[in-house]
């Protein structure tokens, strides 16, 4: 994706959110859990749009994400982005651009997210439900 000129995130776009915790998906039917949407101390949620990116690309990214927090990259998720544009949210782009790491111009956030957390975790369950299984790493 040209950083320089980055389209609005279409409705029938793919979104990841990377896993990087062993409490955000089931072990046994590898579904997501909704703590993999709930944002962190904010109300925003950060995803990586698909947009112009191959598999590795994406998994590159992971990987890096993972590092930063020092934390063990389990997989992704993927979402549409008119699957979580209903709850009401929206998706802007939010490019990663040099110098700041890991570089991602594919980057945009999920934003809405009411500031109570039991309205947070209402809308992650919706937004869950509609997301894919664990995609583990190759």
């Amino acid at each position: 994706m040209d950083p320089n000129h980055i389209p609005p995130v279409a409705d029938d776009e793919l979104l990841t959110r990377f896993i990087t915790q062993a409490k955000q998906f089931r072990p046994g039917d590898q579904t997501v859990k909704p703590d993999l949407f709930i944002p962190f101390r904010l109300t925003q949620l950060s995803v990586t749009r698909h947009r112009a990116a191959t598999a590795e690309e994406l998994w590159g990214i992971g990987r890096e994400v993972a590092a930063l927090r020092q934390q063990t990259l389990y997989g992704r998720s993927e979402i549409r982005a008119s699957d979580c544009a209903s709850c009401p949210l929206s998706i802007v782009p939010d490019p990663i651009l040099p110098p700041d790491a890991p570089y991602n111009p594919n980057h945009a956030n999920i934003i809405g997210f009411p500031s109570a957390k039991p309205d947070q975790e209402a809308l992650a369950i919706k937004i869950a439900h509609k997301a894919s299984n664990r995609i583990p790493p190759p």
